[in-house]
């Protein structure tokens, strides 16, 4: 798993819960949440508040017990890149009477 990985992953979907990002590769929450720092301190990822910890369905789509962790309930979401700041120019205006 490379930073590069989950930044094509969180790209192509826009969020993910953590129990997501662990099961799509296959690592602990701890060695993501590194790579999701690094992807934070740069301004692309950010972190919502986790989830609720039962969606009341009763799938157990999430793996059963991953609702209920809460390292696994938080879901970031990929910040496209913000278009190129304006640069202003101060222009000086010189008249001559």
């Amino acid at each position: 798993m490379s930073p590069s990985a989950v930044k094509h992953y969180l790209q192509a979907r826009g969020m993910a819960p953590m129990s997501d990002l662990v099961n799509r590769f296959g690592c602990d929450a701890e060695a993501l949440r590194g790579v999701l720092d690094f992807w934070v301190r740069k301004g692309r990822v950010r972190e919502l508040a986790p989830m609720q910890s039962a969606c009341g369905s009763g799938c157990s789509g999430c793996s059963g017990s991953s609702c209920t962790t809460p390292a696994l309930r938080a879901v970031y979401v990929w910040i496209d890149e913000p278009a190129a700041p304006r640069r202003i120019i101060a222009l000086e205006s010189h008249l001559t009477a």
